[in-house]
């Protein structure tokens, strides 16, 4: 066409191709039509499904209390949005087995499994709402067996993912009787390293031993300064010589020989008193080993607990999907949509003639794109010629 070719001109000269341009979108709109009457009534079964609860499993949540990890015992159906999870499984292997062998998809058809899981997968759309509600439809001929195939899906991904919690909840139970037979060992070392050094250094468990030995430290001490002041009242009145003197001064040296073994005596006496000066020592080695021995302890009891939660867990029903609107027989075919089909027929088959219009007015009725055109594809017909001759 010529440089700077106006709309009214343009219009003008596609005028010469209007039988082409009116002809084809009807041919196409005419082809549409008849297929769309040819074809089958098409019947779209629904169902919508409440977004899954999260995993409420509560032997998972008392284990992080005790420093477990977060993710710990959850679930693969927790690990991303649990809609697009669950609306996942529907496209699954497993459930689409199930389908095909209880409906007999693929009787007569001739094809493989592979092609009828396709098969299945084209009929099946699963939509998840802003407000995460699953809506999951099926196609097919028959309205019965389309709401039959979608209330079995449901089931199939019902019976899916309580064998998922199940499979989760046993690797739970294993796992915990791992790191409890761990923490059992664990306590029992530390019980016996702490019993051979108490056996050694006579410093028990038992309830008022401290408080027992700086009593009887604190009365030794006062009982001394008490006979020590009696003397010197005595010795104002009497001379050393005097027997109740001599006396006092004996049960002063006895008093502070005792003194001076409670605060240098080894310890490791089998009596309940121990040495005031080896307290600083035994707190130092033996109280590391009294409070781990207490963290063990409790670390298992609620170890224990958790796995006796785990099991309740393991019995419930985990599959915690609910049917808001099961899958009914619809009563109205949808599809095929004839018109719709017809106007995007007609529409297509209208632009690609244009285009063709186009193309043949630009390169074979102007001129000198015509030998511009002859001039690129001489080359490519010189040597068939001469092929040709030969």
């Amino acid at each position: 066409m010529a440089a700077g070719l106006s709309l009214p001109r343009l219009l003008l000269r596609l005028s010469r191709y209007r039988t082409p341009l009116l002809l084809a979108p009807a041919l196409a709109c005419a082809v549409a039509l008849a297929a769309s009457a040819l074809s089958p009534d098409e019947y779209t079964a629904l169902a919508r499904l409440l977004p899954p609860r999260t995993n409420t499993a509560t032997a998972p949540a008392m284990l992080n209390q005790i420093g477990g990890t977060e993710t710990l015992g959850a679930s693969a159906l927790t690990l991303k949005s649990p809609s697009e999870l669950y609306a996942s499984l529907f496209l699954s292997r497993s459930v689409q087995d199930r389908v095909i062998a209880r409906f007999g998809l693929g009787r007569g058809s001739g094809l493989d499994m592979d092609g009828l899981r396709q098969a299945l997968a084209e009929r099946t759309k699963v939509d998840v709402r802003e407000d995460g509600i699953i809506e999951l439809r099926y196609v097919d001929d028959d309205p019965r067996r389309a709401a039959a195939i979608v209330n079995a899906m449901i089931d199939a991904v019902y019976d899916k993912a309580e064998q998922l919690s199940r499979r989760e909840s046993g690797n739970r139970l294993a796992f915990y009787d791992q790191i409890i037979g761990e923490t059992r060992d664990r306590l029992a070392r530390a019980e016996k390293t702490l019993a051979s050094l108490e056996a050694q250094t006579g410093y028990t468990r038992l309830k008022g031993q401290e408080e027992a030995t700086s009593l009887t430290a604190a009365e030794l001490e006062s009982t001394l300064v008490a006979r020590e002041a009696q003397l010197a009242r005595m010795r104002a009145v009497a001379t050393d010589a005097h027997p109740a003197v001599r006396r006092l001064r004996a049960e002063i040296a006895a008093l502070r020989a005792d003194r001076d073994a409670m605060n240098t005596a080894r310890p490791g006496g089998d009596g309940v008193v121990l040495p005031i000066g080896a307290f600083p020592d035994l707190l130092t080695r033996i109280e590391p080993l009294r409070r781990e021995t207490r963290i063990q302890a409790e670390v298992l009891d609620q170890l224990m607990k958790a796995r006796q939660l785990s099991r309740v867990d393991e019995k419930r029903d985990l599959s915690n999907v609910q049917v808001l609107d099961p899958a009914v027989p619809p009563t109205r075919a949808s599809g095929p949509r004839t018109l719709r089909n017809a106007a995007l027929a007609g529409a297509i088959a209208f632009v690609l003639a244009l285009m063709a219009c186009l193309a043949w007015d630009a390169l074979v009725q102007d001129r000198r794109h015509r030998r511009r055109l002859l001039r690129v594809l001489r080359p490519y017909a010189r040597p068939r010629a001469r092929r040709r001759a030969a």
